[in-house]
């Protein structure tokens, strides 16, 4: 399962420490002279500032600001430019590699709680239903979906102030290629069923095919 551990990201038996970064003009993991190591930054998405945390070969300039979508380090984990047309939502239609392609695959849902564990506050059900839009604007900055590896098991993850959305591949498995309006429903349908109804603080959901998982916790705000 992936869980909020502090400030940092578990997934699986991998710790994600949070680490300080800026945009590289070549940061993708696959493109790494050497092993590739997990940096945060500050984006922003039309009025809102999210915090992402990906992993990207090192040496990048530390920025102290936020800077758009499409300028990000996230915009390299994204196979197409942005979307110009509208493809079916969460579909496979979205994919740029019908191999490795999961849009649209179901995932079991678990409402668990994480926040209390490290200590990180509770995610907010406002926080992550703001988080879920955020998330649905990302295809018309980068492009429908992005790309996550196994290989280091790290999770991909996006906050909005209290609430975070995790995303990893489980490890010994393919290179995984999931839709952006897919992470956003999950997210949606985490919080209706656990964190708005208080069943749990937090909740998680695991792909049919046992491939990857995605989670949603508490995060410190910003």
């Amino acid at each position: 399962m992936l869980l909020s551990v502090s400030s940092s990201i578990t997934f699986g038996l991998f710790l994600l420490p949070m680490v300080a970064a800026s945009n590289l003009p070549s940061f993708h993991p696959s493109s790494c002279v050497g092993e590739a190591i997990p940096f945060t930054q500050l984006v922003k998405v039309s009025e809102h500032i999210v915090n992402i945390t990906v992993d990207a070969c090192p040496g990048a300039t530390v920025t102290s600001t936020s800077i758009e979508l499409k300028d990000s380090l996230l915009a390299a984990f994204s196979p197409h430019q942005k979307r110009d047309v509208l493809d079916a939502r969460a579909s496979p239609s979205e994919c740029s590699n019908p191999s490795i392609c999961h849009c649209g695959e179901g995932c079991t849902l678990q409402c668990e709680t994480f926040s209390s564990v490290g200590g990180d506050p509770p995610p907010q059900t406002g926080d992550c239903l703001t988080l879920g839009a955020v998330l649905r604007q990302f295809p018309a900055a980068i492009g429908a979906t992005f790309v996550n590896a196994a290989t280091p098991a790290r999770a991909l993850s996006v906050s909005f102030q209290s609430c975070t959305v995790n995303f990893g591949v489980f490890p010994n498995e393919p290179n995984v290629e999931y839709c952006w309006d897919g992470l956003a429903d999950n997210v949606v349908n985490v919080n209706n069923a656990c964190i708005a109804p208080h069943v749990t603080l937090d909740g998680s959901c695991t792909a049919v095919s046992n491939i990857w998982e995605m989670s949603v916790t508490g995060h410190a705000p910003l």
